[in-house]
């Protein structure tokens, strides 16, 4: 997380507005409505909940406050390397699903994301090595490097923007 943005949409309100899809990933999360927080590092979590309970925050405004001071506080709640990890798992998962499916899929995320799955290799910082870069709002279809995650036969392609 580095910017308000990655704050993200009211979880509810998106399941509401797309019941056709699948949301059983978000079931067993403790604050439905901050699932950006449940993507954090243990610590960080951790520290993130304190804060939250300390400042007493019930709503979604006043949670997102908290965590966005943390933000401004520390620049990024997420170092280049932890978020490199969370690619590393969620291309897991994804290399699960495809293997069991032939349906399409479109995976929307933020430049930064796109450009960590898409990576060949990763520097020992974490930063990505020949990533797709993104312009906003750009769509492309993309071979997934799945590196030592398994191969997916035959070779998928999906969607991303």
């Amino acid at each position: 997380m580095t910017s308000a943005c990655d704050l993200g949409a009211k979880l509810r309100d998106t399941m509401k507005l797309y019941p056709e899809y699948n949301f059983d990933e978000f079931k067993d999360r403790r604050m439905e409505d901050t699932w950006y927080i449940e993507n954090l590092p243990l610590a960080r979590r951790e520290e993130l909940y304190d804060q939250i309970r300390q400042a007493n925050a019930d709503t979604d405004q006043e949670i997102g406050k908290v965590v966005l001071e943390a933000l401004r506080e520390k620049g990024h709640l997420e170092s280049v390397k932890e978020v490199a990890g969370r690619v590393q798992r969620f291309k897991q998962k994804l290399l699960g699903y495809l293997s069991k499916t032939d349906k399409k899929i479109a995976i929307v995320g933020h430049s930064n994301m796109i450009k960590t799955l898409t990576a060949t290799g990763y520097k020992e910082d974490g930063a990505p090595i020949n990533g797709i870069d993104m312009k906003n709002c750009e769509v492309q279809l993309i071979n997934l490097v799945m590196d030592s995650l398994g191969k997916v036969d035959p070779p998928k392609t999906v969607w991303c923007g």
